[in-house]
């Protein structure tokens, strides 16, 4: 925390708290697929591709819900050293693919989400996070809330001084975005799951906290 006086100017470092329950939940989802050849081995990503959007599709969404957040094509080799020297011997051609499906905050929705994807062939390794659809709002109070404190303990500490608050010359923050989720987070692989299953849990409320630094003259 920075509170200082210098001449004719204050330093004043405030902070802003915020806990807010979850209201959306982020399901992820990573597939690989493999094949020595490389057009095998992306009609094979292809083809996973599409299982889970057609998946997605019966189970209430739409394609456009499904986004992705890195398509990744790549060679992968077997290295050992043999007489002191590195060998790599080809293995095959690897894609990997992340996607991301988002959903307002329903426990039954979220069951019967995971009950289609879960089904598809590739057995797609998943995880759950639950956090606020809106961060930009979370960040914003935030701001206030920290910028408000400041303001605050710069009264105080002038009055104490027997000064007056002046001019606002300069403000700073550190994050330029927040990523707010709720500690509770799932993990899921290769496993199948049925809507029946509906997880009884309460996620923890997201806590995040930020901080401004301000500078006022002195009079």
């Amino acid at each position: 925390m920075m509170n200082r006086m210098t001449d004719r100017q204050i330093a004043v470092t405030g902070t802003g708290r915020i806990s807010v329950k979850p209201d959306w939940i982020i399901i992820s989802v990573h597939m690989k697929a493999a094949d020595p050849d490389y057009a095998k081995a992306v009609a094979l990503g292809e083809k996973q591709l599409q299982e889970i959007q057609t998946a997605v599709l019966d189970g209430g969404f739409r394609k456009n819900d499904l986004r992705t957040g890195s398509f990744v094509i790549r060679p992968e080799y077997d290295e050992s050293i043999q007489d002191g020297k590195l060998k790599r011997e080809f293995l095959h051609f690897t894609v990997e693919h992340d996607l991301s499906l988002g959903m307002k905050y329903d426990m039954i929705k979220l069951s019967e989400a995971l009950e289609v994807i879960t089904h598809c062939s590739m057995k797609p390794e998943i995880s759950i996070v639950f956090t606020v659809k809106n961060q930009d709002k979370i960040r914003d109070s935030l701001l206030k809330e920290a910028a408000e404190d400041a303001h605050r303990k710069a009264v105080v500490l002038t009055a104490a001084a027997g000064v007056k608050l002046g001019e606002l010359v300069q403000i700073t923050y550190g994050r330029e975005s927040v990523d707010a989720s709720s500690p509770a987070m799932m993990k899921m692989d290769s496993v199948t799951f049925s809507r029946k299953n509906v997880f009884d849990i309460v996620p923890a409320e997201i806590e995040e906290e930020e901080s401004v630094a301000c500078v006022w003259q002195i009079r």
